[in-house]
């Protein structure tokens, strides 16, 4: 199953076997990326989020003062 090799002289479980062990194969291929970049990504989108609301709150654009009014 690894290899994608079938041995002639071993009997299949049942009906349509190395259809499904490929396609499991395939399945298991696609899922291993997806579980090792998915919680860091999470991550990185949510911290940025905070960081742009945090960035919003303490913007120098909505204080409005001049150097007259430190004198």
């Amino acid at each position: 199953m690894i290899r994608f090799s079938y041995p002639e002289d071993i009997p299949s479980l049942y009906a349509g076997q190395q259809a499904v062990q490929s396609l499991l194969m395939i399945i298991a291929v696609i899922c291993v990326p997806w579980m090792l970049l998915s919680k860091p990504l999470i991550l990185y989108m949510r911290h940025r989020a905070i960081m742009k609301k945090h960035y919003e709150k303490c913007s120098m654009s909505n204080f409005h003062f001049s150097f007259n009014q430190l004198h």
